[in-house]
């Protein structure tokens, strides 16, 4: 019998996955998705105007706000999240190029098949490179000097019911306080967590680095995940990594598009902090298929489908051996070249 995951049958031909290692419960109910009034599937449109009236390509914004911070040698800017909340240094990541004409013509983009390879790649790269900066700043320093029990945050909102408010595609960034912990009781549970799962075959690719995985409490049907071997924070990515991801992020994005999945949320995810780093980073791709119920927020996912329905899904298309040999030989560098007609140094 399994020690962390559990499931339970019930009439009405649900079944309720419980996980004791992340502490997530999801019920799968397949009538779910026939419900009337159920979320509808959408591309994200453009606003009124499109590129020319967007406040992320416009010059007038670089100019009247003077916090904005020039990243990745001048491809990405950060701009403080009007309303944030992540309790530091929270800012929006968009791409960025010095010509207005150009920034009209490749930058501005916003529906959830527009996010390619140099998207994900430079403004993730970026977040790590202000994670890594920030701890020394003013800021930073305040942070530190009221708690080492932090962490960077990574994510992206993909379309109206993943969270996303402007038609521009952005990512978010910023460090939140967690409860001061050793998880000493955790971290002999995480490799049990992960044996569960290979007994399962809820594992899609293991290599020294990445571990692909379908978890058994899905947030919701089609949801996966890759835990990152030997990486806790944010700040431990490499180039090398985020090449990987990225093109991991362009396969997933095509497989829900043929369901006619428009809403995505990803997320880096970890239960380390600077503090105390034990749990692997963890990425999460999420997608958004309905609108939460009281149930979800009682941290009980309900979904129309089970886990074993998405492992199907994501090993249908082709083997898993081809698609990260695909993933590692990803290229972001000539695609931007490529992209933008110019020649630049090594985007790593």
């Amino acid at each position: 019998m399994s020690d962390l995951l559990h499931v339970t049958e019930s009439s009405y031909n649900r079944r309720k996955h419980s996980d004791r290692y992340t502490k997530r419960a999801s019920v799968s109910a397949p009538n779910r998705g026939f419900k009337i009034n159920q979320a509808v599937q959408s591309e994200m449109g453009d606003n009124q105007g499109g590129a020319e009236k967007c406040i992320f390509c416009s010059d007038e914004m670089q100019r009247k706000d003077r916090n904005a911070i020039l990243l990745r040698r001048g491809r990405v800017i950060a701009l403080p999240n009007e309303y944030p909340f992540m309790e530091w240094d929270h800012h929006v990541l968009c791409l960025w190029h010095r010509n207005f004409g150009c920034r009209m013509a490749h930058t501005h983009r916003f529906r959830l098949a527009d996010l390619g390879l140099v998207e994900f790649f430079c403004l993730s790269m970026a977040a790590v490179e202000r994670a890594r900066h920030f701890p020394h700043t003013r800021d930073g320093l305040s942070m530190l000097a009221s708690s080492d029990s932090v962490r960077p945050l990574l994510g992206w909102n993909l379309g109206k019911l993943a969270g996303q408010s402007i038609p521009h595609l952005h990512a978010q960034y910023g460090w939140e306080s967690v409860p001061p912990s050793t998880h000493e009781s955790e971290q002999s549970k995480l490799q049990l967590y992960y044996e569960e799962h290979r007994d399962k075959d809820l594992i899609l690719y293991e290599d020294k680095r990445f571990l692909v995985l379908v978890p058994w409490a899905q947030r919701t049907r089609h949801h996966v995940q890759v835990h990152i071997k030997g990486c806790y924070l944010i700040t431990d990515l490499k180039p090398a990594d985020l090449g990987v991801l990225a093109g991991l992020t362009r396969h997933f994005i095509g497989c829900y598009l043929t369901k006619g999945i428009q809403n995505l949320n990803i997320t880096f995810s970890t239960t380390s902090a600077l503090a105390h780093r034990w749990g692997p980073l963890v990425v999460d791709w999420i997608p958004r298929l309905s609108i939460p119920g009281f149930y979800e927020y009682m941290d009980c996912n309900v979904i129309d489908g089970t886990p074993e329905d998405s492992v199907g899904f994501f090993r249908a298309v082709r083997s898993w051996s081809e698609i990260m040999k695909e993933a590692y030989s990803v290229d972001v560098t000539r695609l931007y070249q490529d992209r933008f007609g110019e020649d630049s140094e090594s985007l790593h």
